[in-house]
C-alpha cells in the first residue's frame, strides 16, 4: 500500500477508534471521553470490548488512539491497562472464542480488595476493586459479575453498604449478576435487603478463600451452586410474613434518623426523647412501604379497644433491628 494511502487508512482507523469510545460513553450517559474516562472506566471499556468479541489487536489500537488524544497523561493509563489485561505479552490471550472474565470487586476492606483482586488476576480474570460507596452505575453493565464483599461495620446499621446497592438500576441488576459474599451468616431480614437491592447470589467466604479454583470455574461457566442462589424478594417476604409488596430501605433510612440507642439500646420508648409523631411516621412507613402487617383483628377480638391499624412499635423495632444486624441490647 502506498505511503499516502496507508496514512489515510491510519487516520480513518484513529477516528473510528475515538468515535467508538465516545459512543460507548454516550450510551452510558457519560460526558466526553477525555474528561470522564478515568482508569476504572477505561478498564470497564476494555472488558466490554472483549465481551462483544473485539480482538486484542483492536483493543490495543483503540487504547493507543485514546492515549494519543490525551497525550502523555493517557499513555500512563494505557501502559497500566495493557499490563493488567495481559495484552502486552500476546495478542491471542483474549480471542473472541474465549474472552477473559471481567469481575468488579466491591469491598470496604482494603485488604480484602487487594487480596481478591490479586488472586483473581492470577487466574486470568480482569478485575477492578473499589469501595462499595464508589459504585459507578454507569459502567456496571460492562462487567460479567459484580462481587460484593459484605462487611459488618457502622452503627446502628451494620450493613449500611446495602443502601448503596439500591442505586443500581433494576435493568442493570437483572443483566449483570450481583454476587454477595458473607464472611458471617446473615439474618433473614438482611437477606431480604440484599434481594431487594438486586443481589442474585449470596455465597460464603469459604467459596472465595478455600475454593477459588471452583469459584472461577463456576463464574466462567455461569453455573453458580444452587445453594448460593438468593430467593426472590417475593419468596423471602412470604417466608417472613411480610406483605408481598414493599421495600425495606425507605423504612431503614427513616430509622437511621432516630438516635442509635433506639435500636441498639434497652432504653424504653418513653425515655428515648422521640416524639409521638416520629413514632407514627415510622409505623406508617412500616405498614405502607416496608409491608409489615398490622396486628390481626382476632388478637383484639375480646378486648375493649379495636385492633390497631398500623404495626406496633415492638414489631417495627424488631424488623429494623434484624435488618440492622443488631442482636444484643446495650444498656
Amino acid at each position: 500500500m502506498p505511503t499516502a494511502a496507508r496514512a489515510r487508512a491510519t487516520v480513518r482507523a484513529y477516528e473510528s477508534d475515538l468515535r467508538d469510545i465516545e459512543s460507548w460513553c454516550a450510551q452510558r450517559g457519560l460526558g466526553p471521553a477525555a474528561s470522564c474516562l478515568n482508569e476504572p472506566r477505561l478498564l470497564a471499556y476494555v472488558v466490554d470490548q472483549f465481551r462483544i468479541g473485539r480482538s486484542p489487536a483492536t483493543v490495543k489500537r483503540r487504547l493507543s488512539s485514546f492515549a494519543a488524544e490525551l497525550k502523555m497523561s493517557g499513555m500512563n493509563i494505557r501502559t497500566r491497562l495493557l499490563r493488567r489485561t495481559g495484552l502486552t505479552a500476546t495478542e491471542d490471550t483474549a480471542s473472541g472464542k474465549s474472552s477473559p472474565l471481567g469481575v468488579l470487586i466491591l469491598a470496604d476492606d482494603p485488604i480484602v480488595r487487594a487480596g481478591l483482586s490479586a488472586v483473581l488476576d492470577q487466574k486470568g480474570v480482569l478485575t477492578w476493586a473499589d469501595c462499595i460507596s464508589h459504585l459507578d452505575t454507569a459502567t456496571l453493565s460492562s462487567w460479567d459479575y459484580v462481587l460484593i464483599w459484605l462487611s459488618r461495620n457502622g452503627s446502628p446499621d451494620r450493613y449500611a453498604a446495602i443502601d448503596t446497592l439500591t442505586q443500581i438500576p433494576p435493568a442493570v441488576a437483572a443483566a449483570v449478576p450481583l454476587v454477595a459474599v458473607n464472611p458471617v451468616p446473615v439474618s433473614p431480614m438482611v437477606r431480604l435487603r440484599l434481594a431487594e437491592a438486586g443481589v442474585r447470589y449470596l455465597a460464603p467466604q469459604s467459596w472465595c478463600v478455600e475454593d477459588l479454583e471452583s469459584m472461577v470455574d463456576c463464574l466462567r461457566r455461569g453455573d453458580i451452586p444452587i445453594s448460593y442462589h438468593l430467593p426472590t424478594p417475593l419468596a423471602l417476604r412470604q417466608e417472613l410474613s411480610l406483605s408481598l409488596e414493599g421495600a425495606l430501605e425507605p423504612l431503614l433510612r427513616a430509622a437511621k434518623e432516630l438516635p442509635p440507642k433506639a435500636w441498639t439500646g434497652a432504653t424504653a420508648l418513653q425515655h428515648l426523647g422521640i416524639s409521638r409523631a416520629q413514632v407514627q411516621v415510622l409505623r406508617r412507613l412500616a405498614l405502607e412501604t416496608a409491608g409489615i402487617p398490622a396486628p390481626h383483628f382476632t388478637t383484639y377480638s375480646s378486648a375493649l379497644r379495636s385492633a390497631p391499624t398500623m404495626p406496633s412499635w415492638p414489631s417495627v423495632r424488631s424488623v429494623v433491628r434484624s435488618a440492622f444486624d443488631v442482636h444484643q441490647e446495650v444498656g
